[in-house]
C-alpha cells in the first residue's frame, strides 16, 4: 500500500498546535537529511519524524481510552513512548484498573 503523504501530513498537523507542527516539520527535514547523509531510508525517516509527536498534545483521558481499547497488554515503555504519557500517569491509570 502506498502512503498518501498529503493526507498523512494533514492528519498529523490536525493533532497538534501550530508550534508543535513547525517543530515536527523541522524534525522531518533533519531526519531526511541524516538518512540521506548516512545511507538510511529517507522515506522511513520522514514517516518516523512526521509521527513522532502525533499524540503529544492529546489529553490524558483520550490516551487512556485508546490504551484500554487497543493496547492494554503492551509494555509500559512502549505505551509511554507511543502515547506520550508520563510513567506516573500510566502507573496511576494501571492501578485504577486493577
Amino acid at each position: 500500500m502506498k502512503l498518501d503523504w498529503d493526507k498523512l501530513r494533514e492528519a498529523t498537523k490536525g493533532q497538534m498546535p501550530e508550534k508543535r507542527w513547525k517543530h515536527t516539520l523541522g524534525v522531518v527535514e533533519t531526519a531526511i537529511s541524516l538518512a540521506n547523509r548516512f545511507g538510511g531510508n529517507a522515506e522511513k525517516a520522514e514517516l518516523a519524524a512526521l509521527l513522532h509527536d502525533y499524540s503529544k498534545a492529546w489529553q490524558t483521558d483520550r490516551m487512556e481510552r485508546i490504551i484500554r481499547r487497543k493496547a492494554c497488554r503492551r509494555s509500559f515503555c512502549i505505551l509511554t513512548k507511543s502515547f506520550g504519557m508520563r510513567m506516573s500517569e500510566l502507573g496511576r491509570w494501571r492501578r485504577s484498573t486493577e
